[in-house]
């Protein structure tokens, strides 16, 4: 039955008046009188607890709930209404409940559509209950919280399908939606704004479930914030529109407790000056999504996963444009982000990724330091983290990207390449057990570009299972210290191109640093090797200064650092090579060749008690190009076979051990000093042999084997310390001694001849020597007063007294004397 204004079809405005309940379709429940119809308004503005029942479908132009708590029994009806207020104006408190049937709000053709709108006005509070089976949908916008307090609840199996949905849509207003239960739904198919001027918040709890076909904008606006939560096995959101989570006001998202997270792209801290925040927690708690997640994109974003969560996507993105920063943690065991397309850290704007505790992250590939963005990767704590495809860091220029693998356990992967500094700046740092792994390896690949890595600790590692470039075109860096390891197993370069350096530092006890193949140290830049500190170097083959231009230098230094190579170093190959082993060192390897090729310039320095060079095979001093070694304070270079070529040379002084043939030259002394030939010497027609002078002493060349002489012999004489008249020098000593010089170039007045095993040059000028010198060695000493001693007394009637210093014919008290008071060097 419908009242008279209602089938002339003029609006009328109703109120119900049964306080205590009862049919909708009972005309004495209104006021007028007549069941409100099509262009009526139906009023319920009672203070009353009481419910309404339906027997049949009704439509109504608006209904008005603007006070009380009231329950429509439906009933299987479908109420229509053009527009719908629960809570109206400031002083209202509205609850709707609805049970078993339909409320929709529908476009009327002879109003313009109104919509809902709970909590309409500022001040008013309204509340929808959809439950029991039942459906509330609407073809309009609906606005949960317009200016006031408003709330959606759908539980108990009820369903929403709604449009655009504003909740808290104005300033300072407030909002909320709450799916919740087994069978509790909502489909949107317009877009959600969740607090999109005031406060809103959404939740889908215990088992609901929520699709969203359109955007979902979490904190829309500006000074607005948004809060949403997904809680509780079985409960679900499905999103196919766009997430954002802080769109240009603050945002945050909850997911956790076994619930499910569904979504094509998800934006955390989209907008300039937005904030968002997403918690994903709980075992078999999931987020896939099938588009980009973007954390901080123009805005400050931060996602958390932990406690057994699992996201996974296809492409991730952190602070994505200047301004911007993004910051994700996957923290515990079973916790896992996985992304089958890249992951950008740092892309323009600030970006930081960190898997902690047994977290996983996976992606296609990854980039850490974007298009002038920062970011850092850090995997902590027995994380892991895996990367198919190749990836950068720093990868253009003013970009910085940073990766740490701390602790045990913690292991990085990259499948494919890894770029240490692509055109910006990028370092990796693996420490305390540690571990790190990928194919090839580019440390600072182009012009301008730095690159380090540092593997530090016992346990840390690295793994190189390719070629690996350490300053392709810029300046890169590796350090392993205090017990860290690295393994390369590819080729090796250090300063690849012009202009690019490469320097490797290996230093303290238990650090190490293998190369399974070829290693340049200098390939067409300048590449250096350090090794101290107990720390130790394993090659197979090694060029310092590998092409023309380029410069190689490695340094062994100290008790128990140690380079071991398996094929040969060249000191040298094209470029220049220069290798100091020091302090104690050793160096070990098959052959090694100082100044190989054309055009090769190679330097090797063994110094100091206890180093050693030694090659099982052979060591060559100037191939074809220019070669020197030096040995000094008592440094010692060893080889079964020594060869020295031409325009190369051996000096110092030191111990060379092995069959040693000289086409180039040998100095013994770094100015004057002794070399030893611990084996056989051998000096061929273009061999020279440099000996210096001296009155306080001369060079020596000590052979324990055999000595064949040849080719030159240059002597000569230490200026401002010339020798004394009629000393003598024992400049060559073998056993035996065979051979001759060819040719003996020394200044006037110096006399060289052969003694037995000996060659001796005698000073016929110069000044006297000092009285007191009875050995002629330059050096009055205690050889010179056991001489003294043993011809103590008159001296004999023929020949010379040599220690008879005052020619008196007796050595006695003052040739004493004269010895003691010229104690000393000898010299002029």
């Amino acid at each position: 039955m419908v009242s008279a204004g209602a089938s002339a079809g003029i609006p009328t405005v109703r109120e119900w008046l049964a306080d205590l309940g009862g049919s909708f379709q009972t005309a004495a429940n209104w006021l007028p009188a007549g069941v409100p119809g099509p262009v009526d308004t139906a009023i319920f503005d009672l203070t009353d607890m009481y419910t309404v029942t339906f027997s049949l479908p009704v439509a109504n132009e608006l209904l008005n709930v603007s006070e009380g708590v009231v329950t429509f029994d439906l009933a299987a009806a479908q109420y229509d209404v053009n527009a719908l207020i629960v809570g109206e104006t400031l002083t209202d408190a509205a609850t709707l409940t609805l049970l078993n049937g339909t409320l929709a709000v529908a476009p009327s053709q002879q109003k313009i559509p109104e919509g809902a709108r709970i909590g309409k006005d500022l001040g008013a509070v309204g509340t929808l209950i959809v439950s029991n089976g039942a459906t509330f949908s609407s073809a309009q916008v609906v606005l949960i919280g317009d200016a006031g307090t408003g709330s959606l609840l759908v539980t108990n199996g009820g369903s929403a399908d709604t449009p655009i949905v504003n909740i808290a849509d104005d300033t300072d207003s407030m909002g909320s939606a709450t799916v919740d239960g087994p069978g509790a739904t909502w489909t949107s198919t317009g877009g959600i704004g969740v607090g999109n001027g005031g406060t809103g918040t959404l939740a889908v709890v215990n088992g609901g479930a929520l699709t969203s076909q359109a955007a979902v904008q979490i904190g829309d606006n500006e000074e607005a914030s948004g809060t949403a939560t997904l809680s509780g096995a079985a409960s679900s959101w499905t999103a196919i529109g766009a997430v954002t989570v802080g769109n240009s006001g603050t945002g945050a998202l909850s997911i956790t407790d076994g619930s499910t997270f569904t979504a094509v792209n998800v934006n955390i801290g989209d907008e300039l000056l937005s904030n968002g925040t997403v918690t994903v927690g709980g075992a078999l708690t999931s987020w896939t999504g099938s588009g980009e997640t973007r954390v901080g994109r123009l805005g400050s974003g931060t996602l958390t996963i932990n406690t057994g969560a699992s996201v996974s996507g296809v492409n991730g993105s952190l602070g994505e444009v200047p301004g911007s920063d993004g910051t994700v943690t996957v923290d515990g065991n079973g916790s896992t982000w996985s992304s089958t397309g890249e992951m950008i850290v740092g892309n323009g704007g600030a970006g930081s990724l960190t898997a902690s505790n047994g977290g996983s992250v996976t992606a296609f590939d990854l980039t850490v330091g974007k298009e002038g963005g920062t970011g850092t990767v850090s995997v902590l704590s027995g994380a892991d983290a895996s990367f198919t495809a190749l990836s950068r860091l720093g990868d253009l220029p003013g970009s910085g990207g940073a990766v740490t693998v701390d602790g045990n356990g913690s292991q990085l992967t990259f499948g494919s390449s890894l770029f240490v500094g692509n055109l910006g700046s990028g370092s990796v740092l693996v420490s305390n057990g540690g571990s790190l792994s990928n194919t090839n390896t580019f440390v600072a690949d182009d012009i301008g570009s730095t690159g380090d890595v540092t593997v530090q600790g016992p346990g840390a590692s690295w793994t190189g299972n390719g070629t690996v470039f350490l300053g392709n075109g810029g300046v890169g860096t590796l350090s392993v210290l205090d017990g860290g390891s690295v393994t390369w197993s590819g080729l090796s370069r250090l300063g690849d191109d012009l202009g690019s350096s490469g320097t490797v530092v290996v230093s303290g006890n238990g650090s190490n640093l293998t190369v399974q193949s070829e290693f340049f140290a200098g390939n067409l830049g300048a590449g250096s090797l350090s090794v101290t500190s107990a720390g130790t170097l394993d090659t197979s083959r090694v060029k310092l200064g590998d092409d023309p231009g380029a410069t190689g230098t490695a340094l062994i230094d100290g008790p128990g650092s140690s380079w071991t190579d398996s094929v040969e170093i060249f000191v040298g190959n094209f470029g220049t090579g220069m290798l100091t082993v020091s302090g104690g060192a050793d160096v070990t390897g098959v052959r090694g060749t100082i100044g190989d090729d054309p055009g090769s310039t190679g330097t090797a320095t063994v110094t100091g008690p206890g180093s050693t060079w030694s090659s099982s095979v052979q060591l060559t001093v100037g191939n074809l190009g220019q070669g020197t070694l030096t040995l000094g304070d008592s440094g010692t270079a060893s080889a079964p076979v020594v060869a020295i070529n031409a325009q190369s040379a051996v000096q110092g002084n030191g111990t060379v051990t092995g069959a040693v043939t000289n086409a180039g030259a040998v100095r013994p002394g770094l100015s004057v000093g002794h070399l030893t030939v611990d084996g056989s010497y051998v000096q061929s027609g273009t061999g020279q042999l440099d000996i210096e002078l001296s009155c306080p002493g001369s060079d020596r060349l000590t052979v324990t084997g055999g000595a064949t002489l040849g080719g030159t012999l240059n002597v000569s004489l230490v200026v401002g310390s010339e020798p004394t008249l009629g000393q003598e020098f024992t400049i060559v000593s073998a056993s035996p001694l065979s051979g001759s010089f060819s040719q003996i170039n020394a200044p006037p007045g110096i006399q060289v001849s052969v003694v037995g095993n000996e060659v001796i040059a005698t000073s016929l000028v110069g000044n006297p020597p000092v009285p007191g010198d009875a050995d002629g060695d330059g050096i009055i000493g205690i050889s010179d007063f056991l001489i003294l001693l043993g011809t103590w007394g008159p001296c004999p009637p023929e020949g010379e007294c040599a220690a008879d210093f005052d020619d008196d014919g007796i050595v006695g008290i003052n040739d004493f004397l004269v010895v003691l008071g010229n104690w000393g060097p000898a010299c002029p």
